[in-house]
């Protein structure tokens, strides 16, 4: 599901965990009792595949902080080459889709009832990004690749 449930205070409070957020003193039972509980606000969250390798995330942290294939190096060599152009506004539309795809009815009526289709629609590529000359981030990208071999080979 394309949702991120995000905790809140009703009494414009952070969360303090059962500390006192001025002091760092823990409450009592009681005086926790006496707070109203947090809220669950649901937001939408366009993104559906993360890298969970700790040697990928670092392999392609590096790449995006060096001179050769940061974002900004990687956007100028997609403009300039319509073949990879192509691949990405394919890649951005699959993503897209699929994220569509995978909400119930439900789930699609309550986001066009809260306005909020134009984010999370098919529309939308990769991690939500609306341009399709852009690159969100690499690990993104690299997550829905891989998402996308995985599926093929009809692995996980």
């Amino acid at each position: 599901r394309a949702w991120v449930v995000v905790e809140s205070s009703t009494n414009n409070v952070e969360p303090t965990n059962g500390k006192d957020a001025t002091s760092g003193n823990l409450k009592t039972k009681d005086q926790q009792r006496q707070q109203p509980p947090p809220q669950q606000i649901i937001e939408p969250f366009p993104t559906l595949y993360w890298l969970t390798s700790p040697l990928l995330r670092t392999y392609i942290s590096k790449l995006e902080i060096s001179k050769e294939f940061n974002v900004p190096k990687m956007e100028q060599r997609l403009r300039s080459s319509p073949s990879h152009l192509s691949q990405m506004e394919r890649a951005h539309e699959s993503y897209g889709l699929k994220r569509w795809e995978l909400l119930t009815p439900a789930d699609r009526a309550n986001i066009e009832k809260r306005g909020w289709k134009g984010a999370l629609d098919e529309r939308r590529g990769v991690a939500g990004i609306r341009r399709r000359d852009c690159v969100k981030c690499l690990h993104a990208h690299a997550a829905h690749y891989l998402a996308q071999v995985a599926e093929k080979r009809g692995g996980r």
